[in-house]
């Protein structure tokens, strides 16, 4: 993505704007609260300490994949995106030779977590490799609550993810006081939670399969029902009739 011009006002709040050119000849407005930031690019020598006093950039994933102070607050959102650092549309140029411009993975939180009984972490997952896993300052205070969503993204097949693992949490240098008061999931998930609070990790066990898939299998056993007891008449297919007995 490619923004430039008159920036000022914009509402780029919760967009995932990894590996996005920013280019702007007024930022200041700019709401990039909660926005996905990492790998982004702000032209002109314009740094991300710059872009930070001239916009609003709560929750938001700096381009090194830092967040100063994670807040999700009673009714809020706080969306993170899987994350692929190896993109195959984003290499340059060195010399002659074409290399990878590799970007951070893993997001490293700040300050504090604070997550309200009211507010939502959402996780959303596209593919079997998870490059988002949030990580911590040593010693911050961290407090959980509220709702952590575990979402399969429209851009996956969710029955291909079945027995993958991810890393959403690495604890290591901090004491995490309560937990989530509910795990929820789309497309018919069920997850083994037992790691998350330990090492972190879940493992997604079943999803139901997509709705088309259903309709297509459905709609296969219709057919092969029908014709069976001969309710079906087409090209090349008859009506069965008992035979008469000799």
């Amino acid at each position: 993505m490619y923004l430039q011009g008159d920036l000022s006002g914009w509402d780029l709040s919760s967009q995932n704007l990894t590996w996005s050119t920013i280019y702007g000849d007024n930022l200041n407005g700019l709401d990039l609260t909660g926005a996905d930031l990492r790998s982004a690019r702000f032209l002109d020598r314009v740094t991300y300490d710059e872009v930070r006093a001239a916009t609003i950039t709560d929750n938001a994933i700096s381009p090194d994949g830092r967040v100063d102070g994670l807040h999700v607050q009673n009714g809020g959102s706080m969306r993170v995106s899987d994350f692929n650092p190896y993109r195959d549309d984003h290499l340059f140029l060195r010399g002659e030779h074409e290399v990878w411009r590799p970007g951070p993975t893993a997001i490293l939180v700040g300050e504090e977590l604070a997550a309200a009984p009211q507010g939502e972490l959402r996780l959303e997952f596209a593919d079997p490799v998870w490059e988002s896993t949030i990580t911590f300052e040593p010693g911050i205070p961290v407090t959980l609550a509220g709702t952590l969503n575990l979402s399969l993204t429209a851009a996956s097949a969710p029955r291909s993810l079945v027995g993958s693992t991810y890393r959403l949490f690495d604890w290591s240098g901090v004491a995490p006081t309560g937990g989530f008061d509910r795990v929820v999931s789309d497309h018919g998930a069920v997850w083994d939670l037992d790691r998350l609070y330990t090492t972190g990790e879940v493992t997604l066990l079943t999803a139901a399969p997509e709705p088309a898939g259903w309709l297509i299998a459905a709609g296969a056993l219709w057919l092969f029902t029908a014709r069976a007891r001969g309710r079906v008449r087409g090209p090349g297919m008859c009506t069965l009739k008992p035979t008469s007995s000799l």
